[in-house]
Formats: C-alpha cells, sequence, structure tokens
C-alpha cells in the first residue's frame, strides 16, 4: 500500500474512528485501526470494539491499493502531531512508513487478516434527521442517561418518532428527562432506544447542517452522516412507562429566571457537601423562592430568589447536582417549578419550549 492524503482529511477521520477503538488487552487487535486503499482513490479506515464499529473513507492519491492494521492511538497521536502537510503513509515489509515534510516514523503493523471483518445491515428502517434537531432533543435529555450498566435499557436514550413529532427521553431512575420537538414527517412510527454513548459522541462530531440517517432492525442500528457510518448493537428491553410518571396537576409553582436560579444553586450548593441536599421552599406570600444547604460540622448556606408563585407554600429537598442538571439543561431564560408534595417529583419546565420537561425525586426532609 502507498498513499498520499491530506492531513486535515485525515485528522478529521481519526476523530470518528478512534471511538470504536479497544482497550481490551486480550484482544489487541482491537486496539488497531484498518486502513484500506482502493485503486480508484479511496481510502477506508475503521475501528471496533465488537460492541461499536465505525467506518470512514475519504479520497486520496493511490498509488498501491491494499490493506494495513496499525496501533490505534500511537498512530493517532502521530498523525495529529505532524505539520499541516501532505502525508504519505506506505507499506515496507511488516511496517508502515509515515512521512510528512521533514518528518518520518516507521510503525509495526498489526496482521491484517486478524482484524475483524465489520457487521453489514443490508435491510432495516430508515430515518432521515436534521442533525441540528437531533443535537438539540440528545443535548437536553443527556444528563438523566444512566450510567449503571446492570440496567442496560436505561444507558440509552429512547427515541419515539410519531409523524411530525420526535420525542427523545431518558431516566436514571432518580431523574427522568424529556424533550418533544418537531421533524418533517419521517413516515414511519417507532420506539428505538439507542445506546447513550454511541449518540452522544455522534452529536458532538456532526455539524447542524448535516443529515442524520437512522437505519435499524431488531438488534443492530446503523448511524450515518455523510462519509462515517457508526454500527452498533440496538438496546433490547421495554423502556419505562414514563407518561404514568409526569404529575397532571400541581400545588405549588414557582416562575423564575434561569440564569438567577442556577447562580444561587451553585453558590448555595458549595456547603452541599457529603450528599447533603439542597432544600428549596417556596413563599407564595413574600414570592420568593429560598435555597438553603447545610453540611454539619461545617456551615450553611442561603439564598433567596424572587419568583412569580402561584399557590401554597411549600418546602422540598433535592439532590443538589440533579437540581442543577435540570435547570441547565432547560433551553430559554425563564424556567418554572412545580411541586405536587414534598414526597412527590418536582418538575422543571422551560416557559419558552413547552416541549422540555424534566422530573426529579425528591430527598426527604430531615
Amino acid at each position: 500500500m502507498k498513499v498520499t492524503v491530506s492531513r486535515e482529511e485525515l485528522v478529521s477521520s481519526l476523530d470518528y474512528v478512534a471511538k470504536g477503538l479497544s482497550s481490551r488487552s486480550t484482544l489487541p487487535i482491537l486496539a488497531g485501526l484498518c486502513i484500506h486503499a482502493e485503486k480508484n482513490g479511496e481510502i477506508f479506515i475503521s475501528s471496533t470494539d465488537l460492541e461499536l464499529s465505525v467506518k470512514c473513507s475519504f479520497a486520496g492519491l493511490v498509488e498501491e491499493g491494499g490493506t494495513i492494521v496499525v496501533p490505534g492511538r500511537l498512530f493517532i497521536n502521530i498523525i495529529k502531531n505532524l505539520p499541516n502537510s501532505a502525508i504519505s503513509l506506505s507499506l515496507e515489509g511488516e511496517g508502515i512508513s509515515i512521512s510528512c515534510g521533514h518528518a518520518l516514523y516507521s510503525l509495526k503493523t498489526m496482521n491484517a487478516d486478524d482484524f475483524p471483518s465489520l457487521p453489514e445491515l443490508k435491510e432495516g428502517t430508515l430515518i432521515s434527521l436534521p442533525a441540528k434537531t437531533l443535537s438539540y432533543a440528545v443535548s437536553r435529555v443527556a444528563k438523566a442517561i444512566s450510567r449503571d450498566e446492570t440496567r442496560p435499557v436505561l444507558t440509552g436514550i429512547l427515541l419515539s418518532i410519531s409523524g411530525t413529532q420526535l420525542t427523545a427521553v431518558a431516566t436514571d431512575s432518580y431523574r427522568l428527562a424529556i424533550v418533544e420537538t418537531t421533524i418533517e414527517d419521517a413516515g414511519v412510527t417507532c420506539d428505538l432506544i439507542v445506546p447513550g454513548k454511541i449518540i452522544e459522541e455522534v452529536i458532538r462530531l456532526v455539524g447542524e447542517e448535516q443529515v442524520v440517517n437512522l437505519t435499524f432492525t431488531d438488534s443492530q442500528i446503523l448511524v450515518e452522516i455523510e462519509n462515517v457510518i457508526f454500527l452498533t448493537r440496538r438496546i433490547e428491553g421495554t423502556f419505562p412507562n414514563y407518561k404514568q410518571l409526569i404529575p397532571s396537576s400541581f400545588q405549588t409553582k414557582a416562575t423564575l429566571s434561569k440564569d438567577e436560579f442556577i447562580g444561587a444553586a451553585k453558590r448555595v450548593s458549595l456547603l452541599a457537601q457529603h450528599n447533603t441536599s439542597l432544600r428549596l421552599s417556596v413563599d407564595e406570600k413574600s414570592k420568593q423562592v429560598s435555597l438553603t444547604a447545610t453540611t454539619q460540622d461545617i456551615g450553611t448556606a442561603n439564598e433567596n430568589i424572587s419568583a412569580d408563585v402561584d399557590g401554597l407554600t411549600v418546602e422540598i429537598a433535592f439532590n443538589h447536582t440533579y437540581l442543577l442538571d435540570g435547570a441547565i439543561t432547560a433551553p430559554g431564560d425563564t424556567i418554572s417549578i412545580e411541586i405536587v408534595s414534598p414526597l412527590k417529583p418536582g418538575v422543571i419546565k422551560s416557559v419558552e419550549d413547552r416541549g422540555f420537561t424534566y422530573l426529579i425525586m425528591p430527598v426527604r426532609l430531615v
């Protein structure tokens, strides 16, 4: 194999395929990147950890076609530190030569025959979504994705599509985030649980003007953005019936500035140490929301915020991190906090975007 490629094109491709590299010491070949060059000038770079496979293609000058596997992380680090000039890659014996300007590297390659064949998805249901819309929905619910691998269903994001509505949902059983947004009629109705880590990586790497194509079967999901393909397993199981968790009414509702609330919550949370909760008091008479945190043997913090209060005076406590996550991810400048009772979940909503809902379990007052 002998090719010459643009450093910019190569670095862009490596940003994608790096997500599929494995760190399993028992299968060293999974730590490699497979580079395949066609005589027509098309170059493919692939990675896989057997759960996620990534394949990226781009054009280059191919003098000799072929396939090689290089040590992934080391190859990426070398390429990213080279000057911004054309890069030549050539197979020499059992190694690869990398030259760029005055720089020259030689790396031992891995046995290309040992690299797993990437699975193919020949049939399935196709959905095309604007990257901007998908990114908006995923970024608003991502904080609520569970990191507990013993409950696989909760490590994913539920994407529900029905006509012109896209709903994204995530929960770790302590909080629940929902975003409803409008799309062009997708022509299908489906509920798809996408691995959270994968879809988060995808939206970090795509541009707003791009289109994300999702093709899925009963067991696999293929995500395609222009010249990049992510192939991963579809999370099996039934997502919790989140609709029944959302309160149909409230006892108290406080509407206030999002930035003021976030600022006050961050400051008061400094005294919510050792997993102590943040107490939220809504006063109907003074039209204020009071935030209080106390850590025994350390101290107490309190701050009041002006609010439009509808309903009764009430006190409730929350995990301060979960509360802040909900306020920060809420779109717009104004939020409302709805409370049914001190023992039932509170709900954060955006005044400007009615499609956003964030439900959070309370902590028992002491």
